[in-house]
């Protein structure tokens, strides 16, 4: 998604606490090297589980497979919360960028840098994901006598397309104009500002600059489609 070639390392703290490990998480400021490499292997961890939801797909494990290529999706909506911490510096504090980015589900409308999709599979994409992840990862009942299975739900037409576009999310460039005015708006925000403020003047940007309406268009899409980015 974006084009950067360095050569990333984990540097974290694993702690030996009894029988398990503990991991020191930073939560600092981000230099550009630092998010640079962030990027680089959220990308490579973003193909990582497409090439096995395919796997999965193959072996006939639809439920399994769907998860997995949701989980690559939510990587690749991790990288604008990088660019973020980054691009405010030390404008804001760092804690509450970190908390976003440690999410379990990340709704970030990532797809706004990938113009090469049309706004049909995009919205299609959102509604698979939505079903995905109420369904696709534990039984429950619906009624007496009446347990919804996720393997029997997720159809493996259904897992096909999501892994379809999930891998050529994973392999499409990112439209760096859009990524400029991303970066451009969080630096100039106020430091108490909130997502749906920067969401709204990300927006703004979009539609202000020149060749940018399809991601604008496609931004407000997202938006009014999922109620947790207004």
């Amino acid at each position: 998604m974006v084009g950067i070639r360095r050569r990333a390392e984990f540097t974290g703290t694993a702690m030996p606490v009894g029988n398990s490990v503990s991991i020191q998480r930073f939560a600092g400021p981000l230099a550009a090297d630092a998010a640079e490499a962030g990027i680089l292997l959220l990308q490579a961890n973003a193909q990582r589980l497409a090439r096995d939801a395919r796997l999965l797909f193959h072996a006939k494990r639809h439920a399994s497979a769907a998860l997995l290529a949701a989980s690559a999706l939510n990587e690749l909506a991790r990288i604008p919360l990088l660019m973020e911490m980054f691009a405010a510096g030390k404008n804001r504090r760092p804690e509450r960028g970190w908390q976003d980015f440690r999410k379990a589900r990340q709704d970030f409308p990532w797809a706004v840098f990938n113009p090469g999709k049309s706004k049909t599979e995009l919205a299609a994409l959102v509604n698979m994901l939505a079903f995905v992840r109420a369904n696709g990862n534990a039984v429950d009942c619906l009624g007496p006598g009446n347990w919804m299975d996720p393997e029997r739900l997720i159809q493996p037409a259904l897992v096909q397309e999501l892994i379809a576009i999930t891998e050529r999310l994973c392999a499409g460039p990112a439209d760096k104009a859009a990524v400029r005015a991303w970066i451009d708006t969080v630096r100039a925000l106020p430091k108490d500002a909130d997502g749906s403020r920067m969401l709204s003047d990300f927006h703004a940007a979009l539609k202000e600059k020149g060749g940018l309406e399809t991601e604008a268009a496609l931004l407000r899409e997202l938006r009014k489609n999922q109620p947790e980015l207004r």
